[in-house]
């Protein structure tokens, strides 16, 4: 099942990235904690593969305005490559 799930999450961020240079999709701007959001996304690569030691270190404690969704998104497959 993961090869399978990570193969369907790649389809999913290329359709997405279609959608978004096409220009049909809404973006939701919010004030988000860049350090939470880095923690969130290695704890689900964490729990997703236990047998590979994933660390991130963030040194800002700054708040961004951004798409929440999309900003895990990025930050997912930053931490899955």
């Amino acid at each position: 099942g993961t090869q399978i799930d990570r193969l369907v999450a790649q389809v999913d961020d290329l359709l997405e990235s279609s959608r978004v240079e096409a220009g049909n999709i809404a973006l939701d701007p919010a004030e988000v904690d860049l350090a939470a959001a880095a923690r969130d996304a290695a704890e689900l690569w964490r729990a997703a593969s236990p047998r590979h030691a994933i660390t991130v270190t963030v040194r800002s404690r700054e708040r961004v305005r951004a798409d929440a969704v999309r900003l895990q998104q990025v930050l997912s497959n930053l931490v899955s490559n």
